[in-house]
């Protein structure tokens, strides 16, 4: 099917993407825009802030989406001189800049009213929940799209809920029969009820509710949500959606997502293409929000090099600043030739999908998780916030594709594990995944069909002529 619906409405539906002003949100959010765009009769719009044009633009480059601005109101901007993105944003001033979101309101109201929006397609956070009240101001659908997968967002969703969770004395919780948890992994949930209560009220008011998974990879807990309570009735699994490229400009616009490939980035990738040996590098990255101290930072070059595998590691431009602070003494030296230390930005898809990579150490944010499945890589795991000790668990002993790798001691273990023979089977397993998650993007598969059922159900709404 390429049509956006059966019905009689006739011109195309108007789609309207914005996210909260995090890398992390907004990457997968800009990949589902594009996958909509290439559907016949949709056209899509992403929306954003003056301030994340740069990384907007390059990752739409390609594509039929567009691009609007939506300039913060003078009296209510973040502040002169201050990026409009999490991470650009000093954390120290990751409160004001929330704070300023709400401000957003009516000028996004304005915005799809002029532009004639057919439904907005967003993210949850507390500090965008008014984009359901101009979605219902509008008598237009809002998509919930919730950047992880099924069992983390579960897992967040009920974890005030399980035995025990406001009992000091209890300090480990189960959170799935033979997966437990400690509670200080768990803290930012249970002491922020406001989080619980975001997720709760976005879920009763959307229309429906999009999943950054494939059904392959979390059928079981896909089932179960799609048949509880409280839940949307409409469910819909679309990802791994960077793998749903049908055109060269399209294909090449991945190693753009999250910012243009730079001179860092093209001698990353030559660096990778000198590499003899298929499989033999692990690549190394904790996102672009988590922060690390310099006895943590060195513990982490004393591991990989310990690991005696090839790397190429991502360091974050304020963490590169005081290289010469914690590297330790004659490592670049030690390391010539076999280690590349990224300072910034990476192209993470073109890397992971490089022949030479074989593995990959992870903070197990879900974009990062996806992107390693589907590329076929294990994944030593090194939570540091929020969902990823949810999403470690998924991995290490629900997939079994993965091993813990906290720690610089355990770092070097956990390389050598992923990336030896007695890692094989492990890596068998996350191939079969890749493969599943090729298919489920193609015509015919559950994400391609997924989609094509929720655009199918926006264009019933608007041909019926009421909320559905």
């Amino acid at each position: 099917m390429d049509t956006c619906s059966s019905t009689e409405y006739r011109r195309p539906l108007r789609f309207f993407f914005f996210s909260f002003p995090a890398f992390g949100h907004m990457i997968p959010l800009i990949d589902i825009a594009k996958l909509f765009s290439r559907r016949r009769g949709v056209s899509c719009t992403f929306v954003a802030t003056p301030g994340n044009e740069y990384a907007v633009r390059p990752a739409i480059e390609g594509s039929t989406v567009d691009l609007l601005l939506l300039p913060f109101p003078p009296e209510a901007a973040p502040g002169s001189g201050m990026g409009e993105n999490l991470a650009t944003v000093p954390r120290s001033q990751h409160g004001r800049l929330l704070s300023a979101l709400p401000a957003l309101k009516d000028p996004f109201h304005d915005l799809l009213r002029a532009h004639r929006a057919d439904c907005v397609v967003s993210d949850v956070h507390s500090s965008i929940m008014w984009i359901d009240d101009v979605a219902l101001a509008l008598g237009i659908p809002r998509i919930l799209f919730v950047i992880v997968g099924v069992f983390p967002a579960t897992v967040v969703e009920t974890v005030a809920t399980l035995p025990g969770a406001h009992d000091e004395s209890v300090e480990t919780l189960t959170i799935e029969e033979g997966i437990e948890l400690p509670k200080a992994e768990l803290s930012t949930f249970l002491s922020n009820p406001e989080i619980i209560h975001a997720i709760e009220e976005a879920k009763r008011r959307c229309f429906g509710v999009v999943f950054n998974t494939f059904y392959e990879l979390e059928g079981r807990y896909v089932d179960r949500y799609r048949t509880k309570p409280g839940c949307p009735r409409r469910t819909f699994c679309v990802s791994p959606v960077f793998l749903s490229k049908t055109t060269s400009a399209a294909a090449a616009a991945a190693a753009n997502r999250g910012g243009k490939i730079d001179s860092a980035g093209e001698e990353c990738l030559k660096w990778l293409d000198s590499v003899e040996a298929e499989g033999s590098v692990t690549y190394v990255c904790f996102g672009s929000e988590n922060e690390f101290g310099r006895q943590q930072l060195t513990s982490i070059a004393l591991g990989l090099e310990a690991s005696g595998y090839p790397f190429v590691w991502v360091v974050k431009k304020s963490l590169a600043e005081d290289i010469a602070g914690w590297l330790p003494e004659g490592f670049e030296e030690r390391m010539e030739g076999r280690g590349l230390i990224i300072k910034g930005w990476a192209p993470q898809v073109a890397i992971l999908n490089h022949r030479a990579v074989g593995a990959i150490v992870t903070h197990c944010g879900w974009n990062s998780t996806l992107e390693a499945i589907s590329a076929g890589l294990p994944l030593a795991t090194w939570p540091l916030q929020c969902d990823q000790f949810v999403t470690e668990k998924y991995v290490t002993q629900v997939l079994r594709v993965g091993v813990s790798a906290c720690r610089g001691a355990r770092l070097a273990e956990a390389v050598r594990e992923v990336m030896g023979s007695g890692g094989a089977e492990m890596r068998q397993r996350v191939r079969e995944y890749a493969a599943k998650a090729k298919e489920a993007v193609q015509e015919g598969g559950s994400s391609y069909k997924d989609v094509d059922n929720l655009i199918e159900e926006v264009g019933k709404y608007h041909a019926a002529g009421k909320q559905g």
